[in-house]
């Protein structure tokens, strides 16, 4: 025989039931990477990527404008990544295949190859 189990007493169910519900903790931040890098293919040496340069920081080439045309290497690379991972505007160049040693040396690298593999850096 089991002993009875004695019944809660009324201010006891009252706590039971005034008991905060645990809020849920916050969705973590997803922070967007600082410095990535993205492979673009051109459909041949001579195809442009997609985009407007500033070449007046003489290390670093600055994306000033992504050119919409719908097939080109840089929209199709931003259309098969995570928005985080997309190349923007406003965004800059520090290596190309590479080469890192100033701007000029990086447009160079772009324009011999259709692999372009690009290391970006996002202010």
């Amino acid at each position: 025989v089991e002993p009875a189990q004695e019944e809660p007493s009324a201010p006891e169910k009252q706590a039971a039931q005034e008991l905060p519900v645990p809020a849920k903790p916050p969705a973590p931040l997803v922070e967007e990477p600082q410095v990535f890098e993205a492979t673009l293919s051109k459909p041949s040496i001579e195809s442009a990527l997609g985009w407007h340069l500033d070449v007046l920081d003489p290390r670093h080439l600055f994306i000033c404008r992504l050119v919409q045309t719908g097939t080109s290497p840089i929209e199709t690379y931003n259309a098969s990544v995570a928005t985080a991972l997309q190349i923007r505007e406003g965004d800059y160049v520090t290596a190309v295949n590479g080469v890192t040693v100033s701007a000029e040396k990086m447009s160079e690298a772009i324009k011999k190859t259709d692999k372009v593999k690009i290391k970006i850096s996002r202010p």
